[in-house]
Order: C-alpha cells, then structure tokens, then sequence
C-alpha cells in the first residue's frame, strides 16, 4: 500500500515552500493562515476563512 502514496521530494518541498512564500507577500502577518490553505489546496478541500472586516479576505 505504500507504494500508492507519492513521496515528497525536495523539488516538491521547495515549490510548496515559494507558494507559501509568495502568500506571505500578499498576506502579512498570518503564517497559520497561508499552511492551512496551502494545505487545503493540495487536499482538494475547502478553507472558511474568518476573520475582522477589512483584513483581504477575499484575495
């Protein structure tokens, strides 16, 4: 069964690592934010994100 998962490798790492990255450009201060909607993106899942009225939420 294990051979059905697929390994992270370093260049996939590091691609994940330049998304957050250029996330965190945009979105400043919310590094908890940026990982669980990263994650939820290679899930396939969906993210609500809550949060004062003004901060991009919609971004």
């Amino acid at each position: 069964m294990a051979e059905d998962r697929p390994v992270a490798t370093t260049e996939t790492v590091s691609r994940i690592a330049a998304l957050e990255a250029n996330l965190a450009r945009a979105l400043l201060g919310k590094p908890e934010a940026i990982r669980r909607v990263v994650v939820a993106l290679l899930a396939e899942g969906h993210v609500l994100i809550e949060d004062v009225p003004g901060v991009g939420k919609t971004v």
